[in-house]
C-alpha cells in the first residue's frame, strides 16, 4: 500500500507543479511601444546537493 500511495503522491506532485509552471510563463511583463520584455525562468545552475528522506514522495 505505501508504495502505491508514493506512486500516487509523485503523481500529483508533477501535475500540479506542470499546472503553476504553465500559469508562471503565461504571465509576461508589459512592454511599451517599441520594446519587447520577456520574463524567463531559468533552472539553477552549479552544483546544487540536497539529502532527502527516503519516503520523500509519500510525505504529505
Amino acid at each position: 500500500q505505501a508504495e502505491i500511495d508514493a506512486a500516487c503522491e509523485l503523481i500529483d506532485f508533477w501535475r500540479f507543479n506542470v499546472h503553476f509552471a504553465e500559469e508562471i510563463y503565461a504571465e509576461q511583463p508589459r512592454s511599451a511601444a517599441g520594446t519587447w520584455n520577456r520574463m524567463d525562468h531559468r533552472p539553477l545552475e552549479g552544483f546544487v546537493y540536497a539529502v532527502t528522506p527516503f519516503n520523500f514522495t509519500s510525505i504529505g
